[in-house]
Protein backbone atom coordinates (compact mmCIF):
# COMPACT_ATOMS: atom_id res chain seq x y z
CA UNK A 1 0.00 0.00 0.00
CA UNK A 2 2.86 2.88 0.75
CA UNK A 3 4.27 1.72 -2.41
CA UNK A 4 1.33 2.45 -4.00
CA UNK A 5 0.57 5.78 -2.28
CA UNK A 6 3.77 7.01 -3.34
CA UNK A 7 3.54 6.42 -6.76
CA UNK A 8 0.82 8.51 -6.93
CA UNK A 9 2.22 10.99 -5.04
CA UNK A 10 5.27 10.99 -7.48
CA UNK A 11 3.08 10.57 -10.68
CA UNK A 12 0.46 12.76 -9.77
CA UNK A 13 2.21 15.46 -7.74
CA UNK A 14 -0.35 18.58 -8.76
CA UNK A 15 -3.19 17.08 -7.56
CA UNK A 16 -1.75 14.89 -4.13
CA UNK A 17 0.42 15.01 -0.90
CA UNK A 18 1.41 11.80 1.19
CA UNK A 19 1.84 12.59 4.84
CA UNK A 20 3.04 10.48 7.71
CA UNK A 21 0.72 11.20 10.49
CA UNK A 22 2.22 8.35 13.12
CA UNK A 23 4.69 5.62 13.06
CA UNK A 24 3.39 2.87 15.48
CA UNK A 25 4.73 0.79 17.99
CA UNK A 26 5.90 -1.43 15.22
CA UNK A 27 7.49 0.77 13.11
CA UNK A 28 4.85 1.34 10.51
CA UNK A 29 3.36 4.56 9.45
CA UNK A 30 -0.27 5.98 9.22
CA UNK A 31 -0.61 7.49 5.94
CA UNK A 32 -2.51 10.51 4.97
CA UNK A 33 -3.47 11.10 1.72
CA UNK A 34 -4.48 14.17 0.78
CA UNK A 35 -6.01 14.91 -3.16
CA UNK A 36 -6.93 18.16 -4.63
CA UNK A 37 -6.36 20.57 -7.93
CA UNK A 38 -3.92 22.90 -6.05
CA UNK A 39 -3.76 24.70 -9.07
CA UNK A 40 -7.17 26.30 -7.83
CA UNK A 41 -6.18 26.22 -4.21
CA UNK A 42 -3.96 24.58 -1.81
CA UNK A 43 -5.39 21.77 0.57
CA UNK A 44 -5.83 23.86 3.38
CA UNK A 45 -8.05 26.50 1.49
CA UNK A 46 -10.93 24.15 0.49
CA UNK A 47 -13.71 22.46 2.61
CA UNK A 48 -12.37 19.40 3.01
CA UNK A 49 -14.26 15.80 2.98
CA UNK A 50 -12.32 12.80 5.43
CA UNK A 51 -12.39 9.33 4.86
CA UNK A 52 -10.85 6.57 6.87
CA UNK A 53 -10.32 2.93 6.59
CA UNK A 54 -11.39 0.45 9.07
CA UNK A 55 -10.85 1.30 12.86
CA UNK A 56 -11.14 -2.68 12.88
CA UNK A 57 -7.83 -4.25 11.89
CA UNK A 58 -9.51 -7.41 10.60
CA UNK A 59 -11.87 -5.38 8.24
CA UNK A 60 -9.80 -5.29 5.31
CA UNK A 61 -12.42 -4.13 2.72
CA UNK A 62 -12.35 -0.81 4.50
CA UNK A 63 -8.83 -0.48 3.05
CA UNK A 64 -9.63 -1.37 -0.40
CA UNK A 65 -12.80 0.92 -0.34
CA UNK A 66 -10.28 4.25 0.52
CA UNK A 67 -7.97 2.52 -2.17
CA UNK A 68 -10.46 2.24 -4.98
CA UNK A 69 -11.86 6.05 -4.40
CA UNK A 70 -8.38 7.80 -4.58
CA UNK A 71 -7.60 5.58 -7.69
CA UNK A 72 -11.11 6.67 -9.07
CA UNK A 73 -10.45 10.43 -8.55
CA UNK A 74 -6.82 10.28 -9.65
CA UNK A 75 -8.23 8.20 -13.10
CA UNK A 76 -11.11 10.34 -13.48
CA UNK A 77 -9.99 13.95 -12.23
CA UNK A 78 -10.13 15.54 -15.77
CA UNK A 79 -13.58 14.19 -15.96
CA UNK A 80 -15.74 17.21 -15.88
CA UNK A 81 -17.93 16.38 -12.60
CA UNK A 82 -14.45 15.11 -10.88
CA UNK A 83 -12.43 18.21 -11.56
CA UNK A 84 -15.36 20.79 -10.19
CA UNK A 85 -15.02 18.42 -6.93
CA UNK A 86 -11.15 18.58 -6.89
CA UNK A 87 -11.11 21.79 -7.63
CA UNK A 88 -13.39 23.10 -5.36
CA UNK A 89 -12.74 20.41 -2.20
CA UNK A 90 -9.98 18.52 -0.49
CA UNK A 91 -10.44 15.07 -0.17
CA UNK A 92 -8.59 13.42 2.94
CA UNK A 93 -8.12 10.04 3.43
CA UNK A 94 -6.50 7.63 5.67
CA UNK A 95 -6.72 3.85 3.81
CA UNK A 96 -5.44 1.94 6.83
CA UNK A 97 -6.16 3.37 10.77
CA UNK A 98 -4.43 0.46 12.46
CA UNK A 99 -1.15 -0.63 10.39
CA UNK A 100 0.28 -2.55 13.07
CA UNK A 101 -3.24 -4.83 13.66
CA UNK A 102 -4.03 -5.02 9.75
CA UNK A 103 -0.73 -7.05 8.86
CA UNK A 104 -0.89 -9.47 11.83
CA UNK A 105 -4.12 -10.45 10.61
CA UNK A 106 -2.84 -10.99 6.73
CA UNK A 107 0.16 -12.32 8.12
CA UNK A 108 0.37 -13.74 11.57
CA UNK A 109 -0.64 -17.29 12.52
CA UNK A 110 -1.68 -16.07 15.51
CA UNK A 111 -5.00 -14.80 13.30
CA UNK A 112 -7.00 -18.21 13.05
CA UNK A 113 -7.42 -18.54 9.08
CA UNK A 114 -8.14 -22.33 8.81
CA UNK A 115 -10.37 -24.40 11.21
CA UNK A 116 -8.85 -26.04 13.82
CA UNK A 117 -11.56 -28.44 15.46
CA UNK A 118 -10.85 -31.59 16.34
CA UNK A 119 -13.19 -35.03 15.98
CA UNK A 120 -14.43 -38.10 17.77
CA UNK A 121 -16.32 -40.31 17.79
CA UNK A 122 -19.51 -40.51 20.28
CA UNK A 123 -22.85 -42.02 20.14
CA UNK A 124 -24.58 -38.99 21.28
CA UNK A 125 -22.91 -36.70 19.03
CA UNK A 126 -24.68 -34.27 17.22
CA UNK A 127 -22.49 -34.58 13.86
CA UNK A 128 -21.34 -36.92 11.30
CA UNK A 129 -19.22 -37.36 8.35
CA UNK A 130 -20.86 -35.39 5.13
CA UNK A 131 -21.21 -38.07 2.62
CA UNK A 132 -20.18 -35.65 -0.54
CA UNK A 133 -17.14 -35.08 1.48
CA UNK A 134 -15.31 -37.19 4.50
CA UNK A 135 -13.68 -33.81 5.45
CA UNK A 136 -17.26 -32.22 6.33
CA UNK A 137 -19.13 -32.16 8.74
CA UNK A 138 -22.97 -32.03 9.13
CA UNK A 139 -25.15 -32.15 11.28
CA UNK A 140 -27.85 -35.57 12.59
CA UNK A 141 -31.33 -35.29 12.35
CA UNK A 142 -33.34 -36.40 14.82
CA UNK A 143 -34.63 -39.18 13.74
CA UNK A 144 -31.10 -40.45 12.70
CA UNK A 145 -30.02 -43.59 15.21
CA UNK A 146 -27.92 -46.17 13.29
CA UNK A 147 -25.01 -44.51 12.23
CA UNK A 148 -21.45 -43.18 13.16
CA UNK A 149 -21.83 -40.17 15.03
CA UNK A 150 -19.41 -37.47 15.83
CA UNK A 151 -18.72 -34.41 18.96
CA UNK A 152 -16.56 -31.38 17.45
CA UNK A 153 -14.85 -29.58 19.52
CA UNK A 154 -11.92 -27.10 19.48
CA UNK A 155 -8.23 -28.90 19.32
CA UNK A 156 -6.43 -29.25 22.90
CA UNK A 157 -6.98 -30.42 25.91
CA UNK A 158 -6.53 -29.41 29.36
CA UNK A 159 -6.11 -32.02 32.65
CA UNK A 160 -6.87 -30.93 35.61
CA UNK A 161 -6.03 -32.98 39.07
CA UNK A 162 -8.76 -31.50 41.07
CA UNK A 163 -11.98 -30.27 39.74
CA UNK A 164 -12.04 -27.94 42.60
CA UNK A 165 -9.27 -25.56 40.79
CA UNK A 166 -10.27 -22.48 39.89
CA UNK A 167 -9.15 -21.45 35.97
CA UNK A 168 -8.57 -17.85 35.05
CA UNK A 169 -8.11 -15.99 31.69
CA UNK A 170 -5.33 -14.83 31.24
CA UNK A 171 -4.34 -11.22 30.53
CA UNK A 172 -5.60 -10.15 26.42
CA UNK A 173 -2.60 -9.88 24.10
CA UNK A 174 -4.73 -7.05 22.17
CA UNK A 175 -6.56 -5.67 24.56
CA UNK A 176 -7.72 -2.26 22.76
CA UNK A 177 -10.45 -1.80 20.72
CA UNK A 178 -10.11 1.31 18.72
CA UNK A 179 -13.40 1.78 17.76
CA UNK A 180 -14.05 2.22 21.89
CA UNK A 181 -11.20 4.60 22.29
CA UNK A 182 -12.46 7.50 21.42
CA UNK A 183 -13.30 10.37 23.53
CA UNK A 184 -17.36 10.71 22.39
CA UNK A 185 -19.44 8.14 24.95
CA UNK A 186 -16.53 6.54 26.36
CA UNK A 187 -17.02 3.93 28.75
CA UNK A 188 -14.56 2.09 30.87
CA UNK A 189 -13.57 -1.72 29.95
CA UNK A 190 -16.26 -2.54 32.36
CA UNK A 191 -18.86 -1.23 30.25
CA UNK A 192 -17.57 -1.48 26.65
CA UNK A 193 -14.78 -4.01 25.99
CA UNK A 194 -11.31 -2.51 24.78
CA UNK A 195 -12.40 0.63 25.51
CA UNK A 196 -8.89 1.34 27.41
CA UNK A 197 -7.92 2.76 30.30
CA UNK A 198 -8.32 6.06 29.02
CA UNK A 199 -10.13 8.08 26.36
CA UNK A 200 -7.38 8.14 23.04
CA UNK A 201 -5.03 5.79 24.86
CA UNK A 202 -4.15 4.55 21.60
CA UNK A 203 -1.73 6.41 19.99
CA UNK A 204 -3.60 5.76 16.59
CA UNK A 205 -6.55 7.49 18.16
CA UNK A 206 -4.78 10.25 19.43
CA UNK A 207 -3.57 10.68 16.00
CA UNK A 208 -6.37 10.71 14.11
CA UNK A 209 -8.13 12.98 16.96
CA UNK A 210 -5.24 15.43 16.96
CA UNK A 211 -5.60 15.99 12.95
CA UNK A 212 -9.35 16.46 13.47
CA UNK A 213 -8.97 19.34 15.67
CA UNK A 214 -5.93 20.92 13.92
CA UNK A 215 -8.28 20.98 10.19
CA UNK A 216 -11.22 23.00 10.91
CA UNK A 217 -11.81 23.10 7.43
CA UNK A 218 -13.17 19.55 7.40
CA UNK A 219 -17.13 19.30 6.85
CA UNK A 220 -17.76 16.09 6.37
CA UNK A 221 -16.34 12.82 7.95
CA UNK A 222 -17.14 9.30 6.76
CA UNK A 223 -15.65 5.69 8.72
CA UNK A 224 -15.72 2.82 6.44
CA UNK A 225 -16.59 -0.67 8.09
CA UNK A 226 -17.53 -3.62 6.43
CA UNK A 227 -20.95 -5.07 8.22
CA UNK A 228 -24.80 -3.51 8.01
CA UNK A 229 -25.05 -2.42 4.74
CA UNK A 230 -26.12 0.82 5.85
CA UNK A 231 -24.95 4.18 6.82
CA UNK A 232 -24.99 5.70 10.56
CA UNK A 233 -25.30 9.20 11.28
CA UNK A 234 -24.74 11.36 13.58
CA UNK A 235 -25.99 11.10 16.85
CA UNK A 236 -26.41 7.20 16.47
CA UNK A 237 -27.23 6.82 19.94
CA UNK A 238 -30.38 9.59 20.12
CA UNK A 239 -33.27 9.64 18.27
CA UNK A 240 -33.30 11.80 14.92
CA UNK A 241 -36.04 14.28 16.78
CA UNK A 242 -32.99 15.01 19.28
CA UNK A 243 -30.97 16.59 16.42
CA UNK A 244 -30.99 20.50 15.31
CA UNK A 245 -33.81 20.36 12.56
CA UNK A 246 -31.47 22.53 10.12
CA UNK A 247 -29.08 19.57 11.27
CA UNK A 248 -31.51 16.87 10.85
CA UNK A 249 -32.44 18.41 7.43
CA UNK A 250 -28.95 17.85 5.98
CA UNK A 251 -28.54 14.24 7.17
CA UNK A 252 -31.84 12.66 6.44
CA UNK A 253 -32.42 11.46 2.43
CA UNK A 254 -35.41 13.44 1.81
CA UNK A 255 -32.93 15.96 0.06
CA UNK A 256 -30.21 15.63 -2.06
CA UNK A 257 -27.57 15.80 0.10
CA UNK A 258 -25.66 12.49 -0.50
CA UNK A 259 -24.76 13.81 -3.61
CA UNK A 260 -23.45 10.81 -6.09
CA UNK A 261 -19.59 12.10 -5.88
CA UNK A 262 -17.77 9.89 -7.77
CA UNK A 263 -18.77 6.12 -6.44
CA UNK A 264 -20.63 7.55 -3.40
CA UNK A 265 -24.20 6.72 -3.90
CA UNK A 266 -27.06 9.28 -3.34
CA UNK A 267 -29.53 7.83 -0.89
CA UNK A 268 -32.92 7.11 -2.14
CA UNK A 269 -35.83 8.65 -0.60
CA UNK A 270 -37.72 5.29 1.01
CA UNK A 271 -34.16 4.51 2.74
CA UNK A 272 -34.97 6.13 5.91
CA UNK A 273 -33.85 3.33 8.71
CA UNK A 274 -34.11 3.15 12.14
CA UNK A 275 -32.77 0.34 14.16
CA UNK A 276 -32.79 -0.66 17.67
CA UNK A 277 -30.76 -3.37 17.82
CA UNK A 278 -28.46 -3.39 20.87
CA UNK A 279 -25.39 -1.66 21.32
CA UNK A 280 -22.11 -2.39 23.30
CA UNK A 281 -21.85 1.39 23.86
CA UNK A 282 -24.60 1.06 26.59
CA UNK A 283 -27.32 2.25 24.14
CA UNK A 284 -28.82 1.87 20.43
CA UNK A 285 -28.08 2.74 17.29
CA UNK A 286 -31.15 5.07 16.01
CA UNK A 287 -30.17 6.49 13.02
CA UNK A 288 -29.09 5.08 9.89
CA UNK A 289 -29.76 4.95 6.40
CA UNK A 290 -29.79 1.94 4.37
CA UNK A 291 -27.61 1.35 1.20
Amino acid sequence: MTALLEKYRDDIPEYTKLTSLLTTEEGRRMWLFELTDIRAGDFSEKPAYWAIGPVHCQEIVGVMAVIHFIDYLLTNKEQPEVADLLAHYTVSLIPMATPDGTDRVLHSAEIPRVVRVMRFRDPYGSWKISEEDPRVMILRKPDELEEEFYMVLNEGEFECENRRDHLYNGPERYPYNMNRNWPYGWLPAVGQKGAGEYPLQAAENRAIADFIASHTNLCFILSFHSSGGVLFYPPVTRLPQTLNRNDNKIMIPHKPCFARTGWVVRAKPDAVLTLHASSDRGGHCRTAIRL
